[in-house]
This record gives structure tokens, sequence and C-alpha cells, in this order.
């Protein structure tokens, strides 16, 4: 019961509502004993004043492929979990289905105290990958052809300049050679 208040007091209201429930469930099983009948009522009342505060969501997919994940404010829902609501504080949340061959499905709520929202989020199949989709994701290597190409005619341009400036030289000496007087 003193987690579950300090909780509430720390302002983290779903999990102060989870704490009071195991209050509630572990005064149950002692029994008779008037000390956890006291606990137990004590627990419920401030339980139902904090769910007041709280908001719920229904995620019910319609259908859940092998290897879902659900997330819930960025936190990952089990699949178990999905079977009752999920208590949430109040404000913006987003809810977000992926699981693969699927499209992702998400969507964001604006959630106030005491509201109750269901989802019924569909995965839709993704579309087969196209030829050209195919041939870019290949597992060959990829050549950078680009590359290869642009230093091939680098090296063409610097052996072109070779050979003719050989040649030029040459043909300056001859002149030289046959103008000298």
């Amino acid at each position: 019961l003193y987690e579950a208040r300090c909780l509430r007091a720390l302002g983290q209201l779903p999990e102060a509502l989870a704490a009071y429930e195991q209050t509630i469930t572990l005064a149950a099983r002692a029994g008779d004993d008037a000390r956890y009948a006291e606990t137990a009522r004590a627990a419920r009342e401030e339980a139902a004043r904090v769910r007041l505060q709280l908001a719920e969501v229904r995620v019910e997919p319609v259908h859940l492929p092998e290897g879902a994940r659900v997330t819930l404010a960025g936190r990952p829902i089990a699949e178990a979990d999905l079977r009752g609501p999920l208590v949430v504080s109040p404000g913006r949340i987003e809810v977000a289905v992926r699981a693969p061959g699927f499209l992702p499905w998400r969507r964001e709520v604006d959630l106030r105290p005491g509201q109750v929202v269901a989802l019924a989020p569909e995965l839709l199949p993704e579309a087969p990958p196209t030829r050209a989709a195919q041939v870019a994701t290949s597992t060959r290597p990829q050549r950078p052809t680009a590359a290869l190409v642009a230093g091939g005619v680098g090296v063409a341009g610097w052996l072109s300049f070779g050979v003719f400036g050989l040649l030029t030289q040459r043909q300056n000496a001859r002149a030289e050679e046959l103008c000298t007087p």
C-alpha cells in the first residue's frame, strides 16, 4: 500500500494503480485477518480515485501476425496484455504495430481522464518488390561504376598527354636540327 501511495505522490499514476491492485490481491490471499481487510479496503478506495485520473486504451487487432510488436507510448506491450485495457496517463500517446512482411500501423490519440479508446489495427501486407528494387537490392557486390569510368577517363587523359607530349618534344628537337644555321 505504501508503494502505491508513493507512486501516486510521484505522479506515476498507471504504476500506482498496478501497485494498488497488487495490494488488493495480496490482502485477499491473507484471508480473514482484520489488518489485511482494512488494507484491502483502503487500497480499493484509493485505486478508484486514481482510476478516475487515468485513461484506458484497448488494442484489439483484427489479426496479429507472428513476430508482431505492439508499442504504446514507445513501450512494448506483451501479447497477453492486449486481452484487457491498457491503463495510461492522459495526454497524447502513440500506438504502433509492426510485423515482418506487413506495413507498419500507427495512430496518435489524445486521451482525457476517464476516457476509454478502442483501436483495431489492421496490418496490410507489404507490396512485393518490383524488378528494379530486386536488382537494386540483389546480393551481388555493387561496383562503383561512376568511379571506375571517371578513373578510366583520367588515366586515358594522362596517357594521351604523355604520348602527345613525347611526340611534340621529338618533332621540336628534329625541327631545331633542321633549322639550325
